[in-house]
């Protein structure tokens, strides 16, 4: 969703960004659907709110999401299978 300039809004995990990379800033959490409602009105209303949000979620894929990363990952889970 966050690569292809969407917002991500999802039901709470605490797992869902354990090392804290995002902080919070590039998505946005819900526990009940009336706080999915409250995010959406917020969004509306706050247009460079909704630019903020994008804007970190771009900047977080472009520092965090490449084919190196990928790849690195690919062999780490492979060196623990080996």
């Amino acid at each position: 969703v966050m690569a292809s300039g969407g917002i991500l809004a999802c039901g709470y995990k605490p797992d869902f960004d354990p090392s804290e990379r995002l902080n919070g800033k590039a998505y946005f959490t819900f526990e009940k659907i009336d706080e999915l409602n409250d995010i959406l009105r917020l969004l509306k209303k706050n247009p460079s709110l909704e630019e903020q949000v994008r804007a970190e979620a771009r900047r977080f894929i472009r520092k965090a999401h490449t084919w190196n990363h990928r790849l690195a990952a690919l062999q780490e889970a492979l060196r623990i299978y080996a």
